[in-house]
């Protein structure tokens, strides 16, 4: 855990040797620690590393990608949902997970696409929900920062991704994955201007979120249904609701 913080703070410092430590075999071996078979704080201070080496070496990000990386960091967002961790363990996992996986995905818009598709994926090789509980995460912390974001990710289709998993008598676990998700891709300004019917539908995944057992089982009913309707039937529909 200590060589890895150091490791994270020396490549975050200089540039010029870089190439020597991938070439070392660095990254392997932080790849490898990644393994829920660690211990989570080992894996926060790995995650720490891989975020900054990633972020300065193209051939580091080759070289996690074909580690399976890109799973094992997925895992390590949501390790916090799993196992008992600090507020600041926790903030490291989420935050340096995501941009360690951004910068192998190609940025932050390219993250939530990619994560999107592979939650619909029939050959997954991670269970459903942490790849939603990673994409809630990279939904709550993309920022619009230029045009290429805007070309590169269509809010549009991550909201219809979310639609089609959202359904009722699935499991729970999943259920509020993708709930937590559409409240992240709804909560986010930058994401959400472009989205119809905003504040509506907010308002109904917060209280599906709060809903238990059968109110739950309804309130996903109509959030699925609200996707495909104007604000006036929206309101319809909840007051036959009461």
């Amino acid at each position: 855990s200590n060589a890895a913080s150091l490791l994270a703070r020396l490549i975050r410092i200089v540039t010029c040797s870089i190439s020597k430590i991938v070439e070392s075999g660095a990254v392997q071996v932080l790849v490898q620690l990644l393994g829920e078979e660690n211990d989570v704080f080992v894996r926060a201070s790995v995650v720490n590393a891989i975020e900054a080496i990633t972020s300065k070496s193209e051939e580091a990000k080759n070289v996690a990608r074909d580690l399976n990386g890109v799973h094992l960091l997925i895992s390590a967002v949501v390790a916090s949902c799993k196992e008992s961790v600090d507020e600041e363990t926790e903030r490291v996992l989420q935050s340096y997970g995501t941009q360690a996986l951004a910068n192998l995905c190609g940025g932050m818009s390219a993250l939530i696409v990619f994560l999107g598709g592979l939650s619909l994926s029939p050959r997954l090789t991670e269970p459903v929900a942490d790849i939603l509980g990673a994409l809630a995460y990279a939904l709550r912390k993309f920022q619009l920062s230029c045009d290429n974001d805007r070309e590169t990710f269509d809010p549009k289709l991550t909201e219809g991704v979310l639609v089609k998993l959202l359904k009722p008598r699935d499991t729970q676990l999943v259920q509020e994955r993708i709930l937590e998700a559409m409240a992240s891709l709804y909560g986010n300004v930058d994401v959400s201007e472009s989205l119809n019917n905003v504040e509506a539908k907010r308002v109904l995944v917060g209280l599906t979120i709060l809903a238990t057992a059968s109110p739950r089982e309804k309130m996903i009913i109509v959030s699925w249904f609200v996707q495909r309707t104007a604000s006036r039937t929206v309101r319809r529909v909840l007051s036959d609701l009461d």
